[in-house]
């Protein structure tokens, strides 16, 4: 059964929509507010979240930044802003769907079930480990593995370019700078040693994540 959590200030709307979605047979929980909206997204998997752009303490576009970073979970944008740039920001902070207030019930149900028909499980795998890149996990031998944001970005694209050399540059450029933040050689040592504490047999005689001295790192495929 899909996870829906709605995160809505309007309590008659929220009720709404929970007692409409849950007559469609999914799971559903609503909040208020960001806070709220977090403290269940640390404690469950979450499929795909409602949200509104304006609630008493965030902006709901910021919100939506850090979902994509942290939750890995669908989004759609439910706001009284109705102008074309508000809808272009909401698809630059990484919603999947937008829709504006006043909204027909029956369009925003079908937009939902679009979004849940789209959440194809697509996966990575490679010696031993899989990632689910629809729900955000990991797995080493077929167990869960707890990684950070960072690592969990760091363990895909090793994947997804396995046996190819990849450069300090190249792995800072992809995993921090393309948010905005900024990282360095020892902060990159740092978090792969980490990522090898999680993904090698022996963390001292990596056979996953390979140094390459002096041009940066490659991970090996058997």
């Amino acid at each position: 059964m899909e996870r829906l959590l709605i995160v809505e200030d309007d309590k008659t709307l929220s009720e709404g929509l929970c007692y409409l979605l849950k007559e469609m047979d999914y799971a559903v929980e609503a909040v208020q507010s960001i806070q709220k909206a977090r403290e269940i997204l640390c404690q469950k998997s979450i499929d795909l979240i409602v949200l509104d752009c304006n609630l008493p303490d965030g902006n709901g576009y910021n919100f939506c930044k850090e979902v994509g970073k942290e939750y890995h979970c669908k989004v759609l944008i439910l706001t009284a802003r109705n102008t074309e740039i508000d809808e272009v920001q909401a698809f630059k902070a990484g919603a999947d769907d937008y829709i504006s207030k006043p909204f027909s019930t029956a369009v925003l149900l079908e937009r939902i079930k679009n979004l849940i028909r789209r959440k194809e499980s697509r996966c990575l795998i490679s010696n031993g480990v899989e990632v689910d890149l629809t729900g955000g996990r990991a797995y080493l031998d077929k167990k869960e593995i707890e990684l950070t944001a960072v690592e969990f970005k760091l363990l895909c694209y090793f994947i997804e370019n396995k046996n190819q050399l990849l450069t300090k540059d190249m792995i800072i450029e992809h995993v921090w700078n393309e948010d905005g933040e900024s990282a360095d050689d020892n902060n990159l040592f740092v978090r792969i040693n980490r990522l090898r504490q999680k993904v090698e047999t022996d963390p001292k005689i990596p056979k996953r994540i390979v140094t390459i001295r002096g041009m940066g790192y490659i991970w090996r495929e058997d």
